[in-house]
């Protein structure tokens, strides 16, 4: 009941009368629960739970919101009331964050799973892997400061989920495409962008979306699809987008033949998995 009264409070602070995202649904209240399964809460080394808790509720909830009164608000008035009707434990997230790149105890099949560690411990990490992106590829020419840190770490909870995605804001410079190579670099992911020319289209546009398409759901890699703002170039873009991040597919993307040129090789492996998909396809 508690989470429920929360998810009420928060939709009357607040709608889409004041920003036209404001548009929180049951859903969100389900990605709060399940996202606690990412974190070891029992044993030796287990976490607070409403240490964790409020973690998620602050990515899920409180990085949508604009301003630090809407912030504000949120810890004291909407978060804050919930932790107050539960118990007097005050959670402690100051200076800390939660990364499966540290995360050192068992892990569970198919869940990627999020360790606490210390600022100074993930930014020795984060350093690491920058300098060995530097001597493979090319110098990012980024400062590591907190800000940055605790963003790369946003982009580890996020991209470490299966079909994760996010919607990166901010002014031109701030580092959002830098951050996103790095972390894609950690998690040896494949980087896909549009490569948008004169006269781009939604054709285009989909022949670019294909090789990232091929790549996960056919090899199995796991790969990141980046878009900016200036790629965007026709409506039909978000259409297809939205398509992507709803159900996993777009439909018109394969003809028949490309499709049973591509699922051929997957046979097997579907078969081995005991059919426990409708069609080979959904697998």
């Amino acid at each position: 009941g508690g989470l429920l009264d929360f998810y009420e409070n928060l939709r009357k602070r607040f709608t889409v009368d004041h920003y036209r995202h404001y548009l929180f649904t049951p859903r969100d209240i389900t990605s709060l629960v399940v996202g606690l399964m990412r974190y070891n809460l029992t044993g030796d080394n287990k976490i607070e739970p409403l240490d964790v808790l409020t973690h998620e509720a602050q990515r899920i909830f409180r990085d949508r919101l604009v301003g630090e009164d809407s912030i504000r608000s949120f810890d004291l008035e909407v978060w804050g009331q919930l932790l107050r009707s539960w118990s007097g434990h005050k959670p402690d997230l100051k200076d800390c964050f939660f990364t499966t790149w540290l995360y050192s105890d068992d892990q569970v099949k198919d869940i990627r799973m999020l360790g606490r560690s210390t600022a100074d411990d993930l930014l020795s990490h984060v350093e690491d892997e920058k300098k060995k992106y530097e001597r493979e590829f090319k110098e990012l020419n980024i400062l590591l400061f907190p800000e940055i840190v605790d963003r790369i770490a946003r982009l580890d909870r996020v991209l470490s989920q299966p079909g994760g995605s996010l919607l990166l804001i901010g002014r031109p410079g701030v580092g959002r495409r830098t951050c996103v190579t790095l972390a894609c670099y950690m998690h040896q992911m494949e980087w896909f962008s549009a490569k948008v020319t004169r006269g781009y289209t939604s054709k285009n546009f989909l022949n670019d979306l294909k090789d990232a398409v091929k790549l996960a759901g056919v090899e199995g890699q796991p790969a990141a699809l980046f878009l900016e703002d200036y790629q965007l170039v026709e409506n039909s873009f978000l259409e297809i987008i939205n398509s992507l991040l709803s159900s996993g597919e777009v439909p018109g993307m394969f003809n028949n033949q490309e499709l049973d040129a591509m699922l051929g090789p997957l046979k097997e492996e579907y078969s081995r998995e005991g059919f426990k998909y409708r069609t080979l396809y959904a697998f």
